[in-house]
């Protein structure tokens, strides 16, 4: 049998709304990703530490009851092991010269920290500025962080076309392994510069990337002089990143390989071995015809002795069928 089983595993399932069974909770883990399954069931990744996966899990709609159904599999144990695509995407504008060599330098570390024994995994290298191009794809961890010096010798395009390249590299990954057999991620080494003017906000990013169930990391270089316009391009990058469950990992340029950001890149290399698989179907939604239901799921995880760990929410498009879904 495919998947891992965790011991002690207890489900509690209601069809009443999550605010009726809202509880203390301590700390939030974002869930990935979810995709539709037929009569309102779905399956999701959740990040989770190990201590807790065993306890009781909940899970919650705002406008719905939710039941989290058979036993969550931690992707990291599966036999045969699960896949982990990895695409490394580099800013090669003009404006990230300065950084690049350093960014180049923290992928190897991504690299190193990913769990990449853990997985069946492949790393591709990606650059972009004006168009995007596509370097080449390891499953060795060596030789993908000889594949990341090839970013060095790309020439500098002169202007960065961010939100519309990373969205082909989203899509590409996406399409790389099907959610949710295994993780797919796609790490983003810029300083947060956008020429376009073709798209006003971030949901370019963040739309493709959670309808695949793909995870979308930022190192983002601050420049050396500070500016109103790059802290605001960084923050907004930062917070579509986030939706997809990633990191974003702010670098000071005068010390890019500092501890604290070794540190914060080390989690998010490392952030597929937390991964859980869960299996949620939607129960007590009513609807005047079958179709599209949007909501909020989250979760929640109780373990002995602790107190209950609620995660993020998640935007949830549940596809309902005729009549809504049973009690």
């Amino acid at each position: 049998r495919r998947g891992a089983v965790v011991a002690a595993v207890v489900f509690v399932g209601s069809c009443v709304a999550s605010q009726a069974a809202a509880q203390t909770t301590s700390g939030q883990q974002q869930p990935i990703a979810m995709m539709p399954q037929p009569a309102a069931a779905f399956d999701v990744q959740v990040p989770i530490d190990e201590a807790l996966a065993g306890g009781i899990w909940e899970a919650h709609l705002n406008h719905g009851g939710a039941i989290v159904r058979g036993v969550p599999q931690a992707l990291a144990r599966m036999q045969p092991p699960a896949r982990l695509e990895i695409a490394l995407t580099f800013d090669i504008s003009g404006s990230f010269q300065g950084p690049l060599r350093a960014a180049v330098t923290l992928a190897k570390q991504f690299i190193d920290g990913s769990p990449h024994g853990s997985f069946e995994t492949s790393f591709s290298v990606h650059a972009f500025g004006t168009t995007q191009l596509r370097l080449g794809k390891e499953s060795d961890p060596s030789a993908a962080k000889l594949l990341v010096e090839k970013v060095l010798a790309q020439p500098s395009q002169s202007r960065t076309n961010l939100r519309s390249l990373v969205r082909e590299v989203i899509e590409e990954n996406g399409r790389a392994v099907r959610f949710p057999e295994g993780v797919r991620e796609v790490v983003v080494f810029t300083d947060g510069g956008e020429e376009s003017t073709a798209f006003d906000g971030y949901t370019i990013i963040t739309e493709p990337a959670m309808a695949a169930g793909v995870i979308v990391h930022a190192v983002v270089f601050q420049p050396n002089t500070p500016s109103p316009q790059a802290a605001t391009l960084a923050d907004k990058l930062g917070e579509a990143v986030e939706k997809t469950g990633g990191y974003i990992i702010r670098v000071n340029p005068s010390s890019p390989l500092a501890a604290q950001t070794r540190d914060v890149l080390g989690s998010a290399a490392n952030l597929p071995r937390s991964l859980y698989r869960l299996r949620v179907e939607a129960c007590g939604l009513s609807t005047s015809g079958p179709g599209l239901h949007e909501d909020d799921l989250s979760f929640t995880v109780t373990a002995p002795g602790q107190p209950p760990v609620r995660s993020k929410s998640l935007p949830a498009k549940l596809d309902v069928p005729q009549g809504g879904t049973p009690a």
